[in-house]
């Protein structure tokens, strides 16, 4: 009998123990989630700080290149296309949102290994890499004619670019850059904070306010007038550009300004341009899925998902109006100043010894130094979930970067390093037309809008964006094509 009492009570001992174990756990687990939801909320960031992060990403190198369009173009198409671009980039990054969203993934890939299967992944993901690959090279490409270039002129006399300008090797654009990448650019790059981006964002606000500025006092000082000689070119130097003849376009002193709407192949590349300038719909997806929804926003007759849509979407369309404004206020500014001999990159239009261009130049530097690591930071994931084949969301590639810091460094390396090289060789508007022709008009009009086409017909959705979406997506393809000729006609001639 007492054998048996020991028993019940080594038994209901045993039970008291698992017992409490159980609510050791579960106490364990809610502290555990506590923990995780302060990280959470220190990572993320609020709405506006995800308008300031998607105005940096947005007002990129395509900003430089639109005035260099107006003589190709005409100034009344080239604003039309803008605005025209404006509302498509908007509609495709919120298609690409929704879907995302709905099929509770949080990667342009991941969206479309559910919708596509894993052979289209690895597709996307390639023209994805592309493009936004095109876009670090775009940036290096700036940066080499930024504070390079005023340190030269103010230790040599001359830049790089001049004829006859021999530099020491200490000096040179590329051993500069070199310098700038490893004490700026690389320890920001190698960082996984959205909150951290969007508060270094206002470097971008500081610097293209003061570019704002210095356009509106180009437009002063350097105004050149349409209806000047040494304003424009000749038929013989334009045929030589390989830019289109058109009435009115090469005025003489009597004959006005240029035609306002140009329509030749050319204009496409607008098109092509303005797509670079957002290429990264998927880095404008990693911004938008940083931003921290405050459940005391939400409306009670929203579900969470719709509140989440229709907080991004004010995000999305306030952010993309600013940059539109912007846009147009810079382009015409300097076509202002310089008429129709404006370089591709507009900054480089204005002299080497001018005080307040050589600020802007500094500025500028920092502004790249702050908008690099945001591509870097996405491409670097967007690699890391396709190769590793992560299903889950952001968390799980945090994960993932934290288990294998030495590969983070590695692919982070890797991408400034061959950017770097290939910027610093290259020009401008090569690089904008090739890549926005090549790769980012399928990955901002084609692929987003076949994926919210393939989501919304399997759930029976035929709304007005499933109907819009097809013929989305037939145009990305023509402009792809299209300005995909219309550069390698320029390169040919």
């Amino acid at each position: 009998m007492g054998t048996e009492d020991v028993r019940v009570n080594a038994s209901s001992g045993d039970g008291n123990a698992s017992s409490k174990i159980a609510v050791d756990s579960k106490h364990l687990v809610a502290i555990e989630d506590q923990r995780e939801e302060q990280r959470d909320d220190n990572t993320l960031t609020s709405a506006w700080g995800t308008a300031r992060s998607l105005i940096n990403a947005a007002v990129s190198g395509g900003v430089l290149a639109l005035s260099y369009q107006i003589p190709r173009a005409g100034f009344g198409l080239v604003t039309l296309l803008m605005l025209v671009s404006a509302f498509l980039l908007y509609e495709t990054l919120m298609m690409l949102y929704k879907t995302t969203l709905l099929l509770r993934v949080s990667s342009y890939t991941g969206a479309v290994r559910k919708l596509w299967g894993r052979r289209a992944e690895r597709g996307v993901a390639l023209s994805l890499t592309l493009g936004q690959f095109g876009i670090l090279v775009g940036y290096a490409n700036v940066l080499r004619d930024t504070i390079p270039w005023v340190i030269q002129y103010n230790v040599m006399g001359c830049v790089d670019s001049d004829e006859n300008c021999d530099l020491p090797v200490y000096l040179r654009s590329w051993f500069l850059i070199t310098i700038i990448m490893l004490v700026f650019i690389v320890p920001l790059s190698l960082r996984s904070d959205p909150d951290l981006f969007a508060n270094i964002s206002f470097t971008t606000f500081v610097h293209f306010g003061a570019f704002l500025v210095l356009v509106c006092y180009g437009a002063s000082i350097y105004h050149v007038s349409n209806l000047s000689d040494s304003a424009v070119y000749t038929e013989d130097e334009a045929l030589a550009l390989g830019l289109p003849i058109a009435p009115n376009l090469y005025p003489s002193p009597s004959d006005g300004a240029p035609a306002p709407f140009i329509f030749s192949d050319q204009a496409v590349l607008v098109l092509a341009i303005l797509a670079f300038a957002m290429e990264a719909h998927t880095t404008g997806l990693e911004i938008l899925y940083g931003t921290r929804m405050r459940p005391e926003d939400q409306r009670p007759e929203e579900s969470p998902d719709d509140h989440k849509i229709r907080v991004t979407s004010l995000v999305v369309a306030g952010s993309f109006a600013a940059v539109f404004v912007y846009y147009l206020i810079i382009m015409l500014g300097a076509y202002m100043a310089f008429g129709p001999k404006v370089k591709d990159n507009a900054l480089n239009s204005f002299p080497s010894s001018d005080i307040f261009a050589q600020v802007i130049r500094c500025t500028y530097t920092f502004e790249l130094g702050t908008s690099v690591p945001i591509y870097v930071y996405a491409m670097r994931r967007d690699l890391t979930a396709s190769l590793f084949n992560i299903e889950g969301g952001q968390a799980d590639i945090d994960r993932v970067e934290k288990e294998n810091p030495k590969r983070t460094i590695f692919i982070t390396l890797t991408l400034l390093v061959l950017s770097t090289v290939l910027g610093v060789l290259g020009t401008l508007s090569i690089i904008l037309g090739l890549t926005g022709a090549i790769v980012t008009a399928l990955n901002t009009y084609v692929f987003p809008s076949m994926l919210y086409y393939t989501f919304a017909k399997q759930q029976g959705n035929d709304g007005w964006e499933f109907k819009v979406s097809l013929p989305l997506a037939i145009f990305g393809v023509l402009v792809s094509i299209i300005a995909l000729y219309s550069q390698i006609n320029l390169l040919v001639n």
